[in-house]
């Protein structure tokens, strides 16, 4: 790997120009080393299945962005094969038949996913030194970022000054913001005690359940339902971070009356504080409902058909969620940007519409 060089001390790595479809040669192909490992017991005379996976997945060399050096000439970023990154998990899925007669059948699937990823080390330049201490990111405001030991995309929010009793602290009418991190774990001088900013949680879920029902009534009637929860991660509300510092346009900022507490707070939503804004994203949601019914033969026949099945779906027809404000919940899985490259925020971004559909199906 080629150096830029101030004075013979190497600063940056140079990283060539290349079209997406070729991998320069000063690039290497990521590469996981995964390990995997899983068991499928059945019980209760095959009524009930299960299936344990646990893995472990090392990821070196992995290609993030990170952005040129302002000594380099270029304003944007670039490609480069840094550090290590580790997931692990386990995936638990249960299938049973709690009920099998002639005319009633029910099967239930219960799936179960809980993760992790760690960004394990950014990488070494050859003399030892950290190839970099973070990369932050983030829309409307810096509130994500990759940090050694962390998730990655992990929320970081930055608070007001707060009193003992948790009241912001108010000064000639304002308030004071706490001040953003310099993380440079790299410097033995630093500590992280002297950082302000406040780690949040990660921005993808840790726990996932995914809990489906089906019901079949004498052959001919289906009833369906899946339930989703995901949880452990936080969410990024832009939106109310914006309509609060320039539109003030919120209830909060609207009220003609406050109290001293309420003005506090309301002088703290004004500001460019972080950390109100960030709030779990847990959800349960009712993904999917729908009845079917299989006509008879004699009727799917008269159109030469050998099967007809009509069938109602209604989708995201409810939901609850720890992602709330003034008791308001908002649907937390809204992202402005495509999650690929880890920045998730909540921006006038429209939520899952509530659909009903008929639809039919024939078989010849």
């Amino acid at each position: 790997m080629e150096f830029l060089e101030v004075k013979g001390v190497p600063l940056y790595p140079l990283v060539p120009v290349f079209d997406s479809q070729d991998l320069p040669s000063t690039q290497k192909i990521t590469n996981p080393a995964p390990g995997r490992y899983g068991i499928t017991p059945g019980v209760l005379e095959g009524k009930v299945g299960v299936d344990l996976t646990w893995y472990y997945q090392q990821t070196k060399d992995a290609l993030v962005s990170i952005p040129d050096p302002p000594s380099s000439g270029w304003a944007g970023s670039h490609l480069v094969n840094i550090g290590e990154i580790k997931n692990t998990g386990l995936e638990v899925l249960v299938n049973a038949s709690p009920l099998r007669s002639r005319n009633v059948e029910w099967n239930s699937t219960l799936g179960l996913n809980f993760s992790k990823n760690e960004l394990v080390t950014f990488g070494r330049y050859p003399d030892g030194s950290a190839l970099l201490d973070e990369i932050t990111f983030g829309a409307f405001a810096s509130v994500q970022r990759h940090r050694e030991g962390y998730p990655l995309g992990g929320f970081w929010g930055r608070d007001v000054e707060r009193d003992a009793s948790g009241a912001p602290v108010l000064t000639n009418g304002g308030v004071t913001v706490m001040d953003a991190c310099t993380w440079r774990p790299s410097d033995p001088s630093w500590s992280q005690a002297d950082c302000q900013e406040e780690y949040m949680g990660p921005m993808l879920p840790t726990r996932e359940i995914a809990w489906s029902n089906t019901l079949t009534l004498f052959g001919s009637f289906r009833l369906f339902a899946n339930l989703d929860y995901k949880g452990g991660h936080y969410q990024w509300c832009a939106i109310c971070s914006v309509n609060s510092r320039v539109d003030l346009n919120t209830l909060e900022l609207a009220n003609p009356d406050p109290t001293p507490e309420e003005y506090a707070e309301i002088r703290a939503s004004r500001s460019l504080q972080t950390k109100k804004w960030i709030q779990p994203a847990d959800f349960i949601k009712l993904r999917e409902v729908s009845l079917s019914y299989t006509l008879p033969t004699e009727w799917s026949g008269k159109a030469g058909a050998d099967r007809a099945t009509i069938t109602l779906t209604g989708r995201n027809l409810w939901y609850t969620t720890d992602y709330k404000f003034r008791e308001v919940m908002y649907d937390p899985e809204v992202t402005f940007y495509s999650l690929d490259s880890f920045s998730s925020l909540d921006y006038a971004s429209l939520p899952m519409m509530r659909r009903w559909m008929v639809s039919m199906r024939v078989g010849f």
